[in-house]
């Protein structure tokens, strides 16, 4: 992140004045649906990938794989447009902001746009995939009774900045490199240190405080648009939480559960295992499960990082139809191998000097 700001500025104030233009006249804005659930034609030995909100949060840059195919039979019934690869495609509700680029034709639900039909010569996809991830949405967008909203007129309608090609290969060539840094280095660093070590398993609850969150009731307005942070999973598109998009009033925090500096949160509903650290004193929602970690018994980098290495199979324990999830007392339950707190925090030490060399985090 602190890489794109000192080449570009605040895209979302354009503080360094580059050319701007309305998404809507640089892309082509789509939306994917939901055949008939309750018709197992649509859904049967399907063969089509179909993005949901879910697989967004198991997505690096890339997609991958889905949790549902559907058949030919839906594509035709529901009218369903295909989403071409190479394509940048953004969940909107929910989980604002989780972005991935299309690695193959594919299929996806009423819940993800899709940026497609942008000019190569003025846009490098790296570029995109970073900035679109990043920007605030939520700026300017509509407030419903049940929190700001985002369709696809606001999302059209918003602004984007569009620094010089040359730049934007630039950036993306330092982007790709520390993509690299990150994701593989951390993660070969913590498999070669802890793996089959024979460190015992340990449930999260015997070393955290595990809560969850809750929201102030919409209908009060005494509740919001005050000054203390409220996290929810639209907050978390990066390790560490500075601020948030909504705020709740005095009246509003009171009601809430606070958290610590340095806790983790981890999001149990829709989007399982998204997770970040507060760097804030903080509230958060319910679809947010907070483990703060007992003083020198477990560090919360280093919980992070172990919660990241089982990410797919905790996704796997999610429970549910429309929306996996997790309740508080199966993330409280879930194991990791703890070693001894002087061994964490050498890797802890490592990773540190991961996210300091890392442009993006």
């Amino acid at each position: 992140m602190s890489q794109f700001i000192e080449m570009f500025g605040n895209q979302n104030t354009n503080d360094k004045g580059w050319t701007e233009s309305l998404v809507k006249d640089e892309f082509k804005l789509s939306m994917g649906k939901t055949p008939a659930r309750n018709n197992p034609e649509c859904w049967d030995n399907g063969t089509h990938k179909w993005v949901s909100i879910s697989d967004m949060s198991s997505y690096t840059r890339y997609t991958g794989d889905t949790s549902e195919y559907i058949t030919d039979y839906a594509i035709a019934d529901s009218g369903i447009k295909a989403v071409p690869k190479g394509t940048i495609i953004m969940s909107f509700k929910l989980s604002i902001g989780r972005t991935a680029i299309t690695s193959e034709d594919l299929y996806t639900n009423e819940a993800i746009m899709a940026f497609a039909g942008f000019d190569e010569k003025k846009f490098n996809i790296d570029f995109l995939h970073f900035l679109i991830a990043n920007k605030n949405w939520l700026l300017g967008a509509k407030q419903a009774v049940k929190g700001q909203t985002l369709n696809k007129e606001s999302i059209g309608n918003a602004k984007i900045i569009i620094p010089p090609i040359e730049a934007q290969e630039e950036f993306a060539s330092i982007y790709n490199q520390a993509d690299k840094s990150e994701f593989v280095g951390c993660k070969s660093q913590f498999i070669e240190m802890f793996k089959e070590k024979g460190y015992p398993l340990r449930m999260l609850k015997s070393f955290a405080d595990v809560s969850t969150g809750g929201t102030p009731s919409k209908a009060n307005l005494e509740y919001w648009n005050g000054d203390k942070p409220w996290v929810s999973a639209e907050d978390m598109k990066n390790k560490y939480v500075y601020d948030t998009c909504e705020k709740v009033t005095e009246a509003g925090y009171a009601t809430c559960k606070i958290i610590p500096v340095d806790t983790l949160m981890y999001v149990c509903r829709g989007s399982i295992g998204v997770m970040a650290i507060n760097k804030i004193e903080c509230a958060t929602n319910q679809s947010i499960c907070r483990a703060k970690c007992h003083d020198n018994v477990c560090n919360v980098e280093f919980l992070y990082h172990a919660l990241m290495y089982q990410k797919d199979n905790i996704k796997k324990m999610g429970t549910g139809t429309s929306f996996k999830s997790l309740n508080q007392t199966s993330f409280s339950e879930l194991k990791i191998e703890l070693p001894p707190y002087n061994e964490q925090m050498k890797f802890v030490s490592i990773a540190q000097q991961a996210d300091k060399s890392e442009y993006y985090n």
